[in-house]
């Protein structure tokens, strides 16, 4: 999973092959990409809550505790339901868009597949 918030402060998340699934029942982690300081990159928390603030279908945070950068991403169980019948969703957070893209299906797909695939550039190699 990757993530970046552009400089509009909308927030895009590319859940990669069976990680919509996963979501279901679990929090991923992933990658958040920081687009102001391309060295620095973060953590990428993503769930799904049976419960949001009144009026929110999700909610986008960027913290830095202790010093790393952070991403936490919660989206009501409806919204993930829409994200697995429809492969990609976009939602509000005031001014803010949330994209949440499932890339296992939307490869070719000129919006997502792009912007997808540079974001994957941006991550260094794990040492591993």
């Amino acid at each position: 999973m990757i993530g970046i918030r552009n400089d509009h402060n909308d927030v895009y998340v590319f859940f990669e092959k069976g990680e919509v699934k996963t979501l279901e029942t679990k929090t991923l982690q992933g990658v958040y990409i920081n687009q102001e300081r391309g060295e620095e990159n973060g953590v990428l928390e993503c769930r799904v809550s049976d419960s949001l603030p009144l009026g929110s279908q999700a909610e986008a945070d960027l913290t830095r505790p202790e010093g790393t950068l952070r991403m936490d991403v919660e989206l009501l169980r409806s919204v993930y339901e829409r994200l697995v019948e429809r492969h990609s969703v976009e939602l509000h957070q005031g001014f803010r868009h949330i994209h949440l893209a499932d890339m296992e299906y939307l490869m070719e797909d000129g919006d997502y597949g792009p912007s997808y695939e540079y974001l994957k550039t941006l991550i260094p190699p794990n040492p591993d």
